[in-house]
């Protein structure tokens, strides 16, 4: 079986662009919770972070492709199959940390709206529009890239340490 690798793309770069502004959007409160419940400031500085934002979230949207639009499960199928991972990692959390359970709108928000709303509109966007976006992949890399920086972005100016990064360090960017 040939794989279209436009159809591939487009789905990933929609899910990708919708994800990380709906991080955008929660960004600040749900580093507040993280910050409070171990009791010291988050640090987005380091390198595992960078390279699972980045790369490791491309997976992601690829898996979510191949079980989700290739397989053409339906819109609840969808929904339900995200609300489920993201309970996994809520869970994770409330259940790890004793100030969790206080912070426990945070957590549906993230999994209902980010999660479940997110996959929806990506579904959406890509089983109704996909003749139209397929010829503007390009920019759709560039949104993609765009998110993705402006999201790290935002993380950096949440907690400007960089002194996790030896790069930036040797580079003279810390303080």
């Amino acid at each position: 079986m040939k794989i279209d690798w436009n159809h591939v793309c487009v789905f990933v770069c929609v899910f990708l662009i919708l994800q990380y502004q709906l991080y955008n959007s929660e960004l600040n409160t749900y580093s507040d919770m993280l910050s409070d419940i171990q009791s010291s400031k988050v640090n987005y500085n380091t390198y595992h972070f960078l390279f699972i934002i980045t790369f490791g979230y491309i997976f992601v949207g690829l898996f979510l492709y191949y079980y989700i639009i290739k397989d053409k499960k339906t819109y609840i199928e969808g929904f339900i199959f995200i609300i489920i991972a993201y309970l996994f990692w809520e869970m994770a959390i409330y259940l790890s940390f004793d100030k969790a359970p206080k912070y426990i709108s945070v957590l549906l928000y993230d999994t209902f709206v980010v999660g479940g709303i997110g996959m929806l509109a990506a579904m959406f966007i890509f089983n109704n529009y996909y003749s139209i976006l397929k010829s503007y992949i390009v920019p759709l890399y560039i949104l993609t890239i765009a998110s993705m920086a402006w999201f790290q972005y935002q993380c950096y100016k949440y907690n400007p340490d960089l002194s996790k990064l030896t790069v930036a360090h040797s580079l003279g960017l810390t303080r």
